[in-house]
């Protein structure tokens, strides 16, 4: 276990510069979704729960759904889309 080699203390908060560059790299190597209250339901994976979800995920707002505007989010923040194409986006249809 990566972690459980740091040695007997690993799980407390250490005051040692080296703590937060582990706790760094293990947010590099390992992906966690963000923990939204929708990301949450999804975990429970109750159909009845995901109904409002998809509603709101499919309601059109300025020429896209929330889903896409979601999702141009994401990109940007992946630089998979330009500050140009965002802007253009952001122009709500002008």
């Amino acid at each position: 276990m990566l972690v459980a080699g740091w040695g007997a203390t690993f799980k407390e908060y250490g005051y040692d510069p080296a703590f937060p560059q582990r706790v760094q790299s293990l947010i590099r190597q390992f992906k966690y979704p963000l923990d939204t209250n929708f990301a949450r339901i999804d975990r429970i994976g109750h159909p009845g729960l995901k109904a409002p979800k998809t509603q709101s995920m499919g309601t059109t707002y300025a020429g896209h759904t929330i889903q896409e505007w979601a999702d141009k989010r994401v990109a940007a923040e992946k630089d998979e889309l330009t500050s140009e194409g965002l802007r253009d986006l952001m122009q709500l249809g002008k």
